[in-house]
């Protein structure tokens, strides 16, 4: 078999096992929730801060799985922003909810902290929790008022409703 032939061969291969995957595999388009939280000393949102804010939101994206495509695992990316809270310390707070309003599942980001009054910003990445029964996921910002407290204060919150689309 010369080259050409063998290139075609594979090329037409390759197709059919793609053909195969589209079409065996539901097409859904994970919807991107874009959370924005904005308060004093602590913000959530994309990594650009502009006049005291983060000028876009961040990303919660909606990841659906098999075997069966009910099971979602919520993504939450963004920048969590602390600007003039010295001594303070922040977290991302994610609480997972299903139709009925119980709490599935609640899960923390790691705590950072500053010394002093200036803008300082760290990427925040959490999948914490899959499950079919997943509708809502709230959002919030969180603040320890000292770097060697215990208590942390829910600041603000960004409640994202699951609408997964089929295509």
């Amino acid at each position: 078999m010369n080259r050409r032939t063998l290139l075609g061969v594979v090329t037409a291969f390759l197709a059919s096992i793609g053909l195969a995957v589209a079409v065996s595999t539901p097409a859904y388009a994970w919807n991107v929730d874009r959370p924005r939280i904005t308060d004093s000393g602590i913000d959530f949102g994309g990594e650009v801060f502009s006049l005291g804010v983060p000028v876009a939101g961040g990303h919660l994206y909606w990841r659906v799985g098999p075997p069966d495509y009910d099971i979602v695992s919520p993504e939450l990316d963004g920048t969590l922003h602390l600007d003039g809270v010295a001594q303070h310390c922040g977290r991302m707070h994610m609480s997972f909810h299903d139709a009925g309003g119980n709490l599935l599942h609640l899960t923390h980001g790691g705590e950072v902290c500053t010394n002093d009054n200036a803008h300082h910003h760290w990427h925040v990445n959490l999948q914490p929790f899959s499950s079919e029964d997943i509708t809502d996921v709230t959002i919030c910002t969180e603040l320890r008022l000292d770097v060697a407290g215990a208590d942390w204060d829910i600041i603000g919150c960004d409640t994202m409703i699951k609408d997964l689309k089929t295509q």
